[in-house]
């Protein structure tokens, strides 16, 4: 895909690719992404038997709006370049697995003290405590969390 030079927000809810890798190669056509939505109740990819190639994220990202099945892609690629512009990250509990709230602490700890706004829903449990979560406590800019 040659890529899209001047899209700034893609919204991919709901639409089943036929592999990590290709769902990746879309969303990185889009260099100057700062707004990425990436929902889904079920990848559709089946086991993994691989993980999905590394393939860096645009760096002029801003916001992050994903479900819980791709929290632990999202945060081995946002480990391959700095993303000095991500203060936002809203995370939909499509499922409170052990696995995903393991996957979504770990990607707090990652991005930590650069969060500016932080956003659950979906199925959370209502009684979450954010005097309990150290992640959380440990970014002084989070001006926002819902």
């Amino acid at each position: 895909m040659t890529g899209f030079q001047t899209v700034q927000q893609v919204e991919t809810s709901e639409v089943v690719f036929e592999s990590e890798d290709q769902a990746l190669e879309f969303i990185t056509s889009f260099p100057s992404l700062t707004h990425l939505n990436r929902q889904s109740r079920d990848p559709g990819f089946g086991e993994r038997d691989a993980p999905p190639r590394p393939m860096p994220l645009p760096t002029s990202l801003k916001t992050l709006d994903i479900s819980t099945d791709y929290v632990e892609i999202f945060d081995s690629l946002l480990r391959l370049e700095p993303h000095p512009e991500l203060h936002t990250l809203r995370v939909n509990f499509i499922d409170m697995r052990d696995e995903y709230v393991f996957q979504v602490g770990r990607l707090l700890e990652y991005l930590g003290s650069s969060l500016e706004s932080l956003t659950f829903y979906g199925w959370i449990d209502m009684g979450w405590d954010r005097t309990s979560s150290p992640e959380v406590n440990q970014s002084p800019s989070l001006s926002s969390l819902s």
